[in-house]
C-alpha cells in the first residue's frame, strides 16, 4: 500500500514569475512611467464622471418630477389591491420605482434640459 505524505510535507515551490525590472521601477497605477498618459487618463476619466453625475442629477430630479404626476394617477381609495396602510405604502413605493425606470428610459424631457443647463453652466458645453 503507498502512501500519501501530508500537505505541508511537499516541497514548496514559486510559481510567479519575476516582473520585469519596468515594473519593478513603475509600479501599476503610478503614471511614473508615461506621464502624459496619466495625465490624459485622469481627465477623461474626470470629465466621464462629470458627465454621469450631470446624467444622474437630470434623471433624479425627473424621477422626482415624475413620483408626483404617476401618485395622483393611481387610485386614491383604498381596494383589495391598495387597501390598507399596505396598500398605501406599495402605492407610494409603485409610483417612485415607476417613475425612475421611466426616468432611465428617456423620460419625458425634463433631465435633457436639467443635464444641458448643468453643462453649459459648468463649461462643458459646446
Amino acid at each position: 500500500m503507498t502512501t500519501i505524505p501530508p500537505i505541508n510535507a511537499l516541497p514548496s515551490a514559486d510559481l510567479t514569475p519575476p516582473l520585469p525590472s519596468s515594473r519593478a521601477a513603475h509600479p501599476a497605477g503610478t503614471g511614473a512611467a508615461h506621464p502624459e498618459f496619466a495625465e490624459a487618463i485622469r481627465a477623461a476619466a474626470s470629465s466621464a464622471m462629470r458627465a454621469q453625475r450631470d446624467t444622474s442629477v437630470g434623471q433624479e430630479f425627473e424621477a422626482v418630477a415624475l413620483t408626483s404626476f404617476i401618485q395622483h394617477l393611481l387610485p386614491s381609495e383604498d381596494s383589495i389591491v391598495w387597501g390598507g396602510q399596505a396598500g398605501r405604502l406599495w402605492r407610494g413605493v409603485f409610483a417612485q420605482h415607476l417613475a425612475s425606470e421611466v426616468a432611465a428610459a428617456g423620460g419625458i424631457g425634463i433631465a435633457d434640459i436639467i443635464n444641458t443647463t448643468l453643462a453649459e453652466r459648468t463649461g462643458d458645453g459646446s
